[in-house]
């Protein structure tokens, strides 16, 4: 939960989706990429807002197991969607999940692109997410799912997407890590 007790604030958010899992069995697609919503909220009043951080979805076990989207994340009502499953087979013969960003396709669905889904947000939020790659173009088997950056190609990932308002540099790692937290750590 986020809690904001000024008013007139301009907000800053960066929603990230959890990706998809990727594909089970011979030749399977990759998972694609969460979907990304960028954008700032200008006058943002006192109150709560509920914070949702989507996980990334699960992997085909076999063949026959086919793999999960990932799940959405959200600042209040503005909704990121979970990246598409990559495509298992040859027990589904399934291709690439639709998403914030498409699954590769598995060897056995030709084309069976997962593709980008467009993301519910308000006007003032730039939404991010590719479509998945084919497999069956020469020397592709199974395909690579699409980033937030550029949709997936041949047995390639897409590119992630760099946002440079958001440096890594600001945010505080533990150091040194510890394998395990309680009381005492």
């Amino acid at each position: 939960i986020f809690n904001q007790v000024a008013g007139n604030a301009t907000l800053d958010v960066l929603i990230v989706a959890g990706g998809g899992g990727g594909g089970g069995g011979y030749y399977a697609g990759g998972g694609g990429a969460g979907g990304i919503l960028e954008g700032s909220i200008e006058n943002h009043q006192p109150g709560t807002t509920v914070i949702t951080v989507g996980s990334g979805g699960d992997g085909g076990v076999s063949a026959s197991g086919q793999a999960t989207n990932g799940t959405n994340s959200a600042f209040g009502s503005v909704i990121a969607l979970g990246g598409g499953r990559g495509g298992t087979g040859p027990g589904t013969n399934d291709g690439g999940g639709d998403g914030g960003s498409g699954g590769g396709s598995s060897y056995y669905n030709f084309p069976g692109i997962g593709t980008a889904l467009s993301q519910p947000a308000p006007a003032y939020f730039t939404g991010y997410g590719n479509d998945g790659a084919a497999s069956r173009n020469p020397g592709v088997v199974g395909a690579g799912g699409g980033g937030a950056g550029a949709a997936g190609s041949g047995m390639g990932g897409g590119d992630g997407q760099a946002f440079p308002k958001y440096p890594a540099s600001d945010i505080p790692m533990m150091s040194p890590l510890a394998p395990l937290m309680g009381p005492n750590n």
